[in-house]
């Protein structure tokens, strides 16, 4: 199971619901209030200016559409702790979420985010609990697994944090994050010669740089965006196992017109020897199941198109390949991972670029829909 924490989505899923429930209660607002939602340029619908206030206390709802668990969605209660605009693009905010899908997987988790110091220092921090069912391909043991299909579960107590420090007044980030996880696997059927650590305790300690100088927090069109995490796990942390890992990927987004622009990514993880399976890196792109394909090294790459199609709505195709390799085969030797797909975009908040609306995705044998709002690579 790779550690995912929804951060700065969960806040923009709010901005998309609290938003069009404000439009279909809009006659029985005051003055104040619809201008609030409307543009002062074109008279368009548009949350700049509601970003720009204090929100307080709100709901947000969400979809999850991924193969691997199904339908389903979640829920989650926002407070925030100041504007947008006073917390100069990183939202300061504290929530829980909780959530299921059609096959029984559920989740409760609890999350804070927050910028100090004019933004020199970000924290980032997730605490839940999960009880996720997936449809398990494993990561070349056998054949055995491409012809049935099992079902793994896992049941895991999560604690993620993180915190960056900005180096001097550059776009460069130096900081460090700890991730926990005491889980407890099932696989049904039981296939009792995989050779599996279905009860384990992760603790790690990890160091990151990153480097960031994109002009856009949510839906960006130009700039770079790149990290590198080294995690250890050792059990005089209190974990079960000695081992590492290496995560790192870099985004950059290329404007060809002012009404078009390109962005292409690239990714590449690895889990050395004694990480559980669930922590070995696997491919995650759009329309593929999560953990379809993994091993213990993972490359993905995919290239974004975004072009113009009449005053506030915008087209996206996007394609990517992804292979993990490491167990029994070699890099783009088996089982490639290739997706692609097309999506809309609106500008909802045109005072600071952020965008929103729906993607389709297609891979082999899979098929999935998400609504995006900011980027589909969004990061904190």
């Amino acid at each position: 199971m790779k550690i995912v924490f929804f951060k700065s989505t969960l806040f923009l899923f709010f901005l998309l619901f609290f938003s069009h429930q404000m439009v279909a209660d809009e006659k029985s607002k005051d003055d104040h209030t619809k201008k609030i939602f409307k543009d002062s340029l074109d008279g368009a619908f548009d949350v700049s200016d509601f970003l720009a206030t204090k929100t307080g206390f709100l709901a947000v709802p969400g979809i999850v559409t991924n193969p691997a668990v199904g339908y389903g969605g979640y829920a989650t209660a926002l407070f925030f702790h100041s504007s947008f605009a006073e917390s100069q693009g990183f939202p300061t905010m504290t929530g829980v979420i909780g959530g299921g899908t059609e096959n029984s997987s559920w989740m409760l988790g609890a999350y804070h985010l927050q910028s100090f110091f004019e933004d020199r220092f970000r924290l980032t921090s997730f605490f839940g609990y999960g009880d996720v069912n997936l449809r398990f391909f494993g990561r070349g043991y056998t054949d055995f697994l491409k012809n049935h299909e099992v079902m793994l579960g896992m049941d895991a107590w999560v604690l993620f944090v993180d915190g960056s420090y900005r180096i001097n007044n550059t776009n460069f980030f130096v900081g460090g994050r700890y991730v926990f996880v005491n889980n407890d696997s099932r696989l049904s059927p039981n296939v009792s010669f995989l050779d599996l650590d279905f009860k384990s305790t992760v603790s790690e300690i990890g160091l990151v740089v990153s480097y960031d100088s994109r002009n856009n927090f949510f839906s960006p069109s130009k700039g770079i965006k790149g990290e590198v995490n080294y995690q250890y796990s050792g059990t005089w942390l209190g974990a079960d196992n000695n081992y590492s890992r290496l995560y790192s990927y870099l985004f950059g987004y290329i404007p060809i017109t002012k009404k078009q622009s390109l962005g292409i990514r690239g990714e590449y993880d690895v889990a050395f020897s004694g990480a559980p399976f669930y922590m070995e890196p696997f491919v995650n792109l759009r329309g593929v199941a999560i953990m379809r394909y993994q091993d213990k090294q993972m490359f993905e790459a995919e290239a974004e198109y975004q072009f113009s199609l009449y005053k506030r709505w915008s087209g996206v195709t996007f394609v990517g390949v992804g292979d993990a390799w490491g167990t029994g085969s070699s890099f783009f030797e088996d089982d490639v991972a290739v997706s692609g797909g097309f999506g809309f975009r609106y500008l909802l908040a045109r005072k600071f670029g952020m965008k929103t609306g729906i993607d389709f995705a297609w891979s082999k044998d899979t098929f999935a829909f998400s609504i995006v709002i900011g980027s589909a690579w969004l990061r904190n």
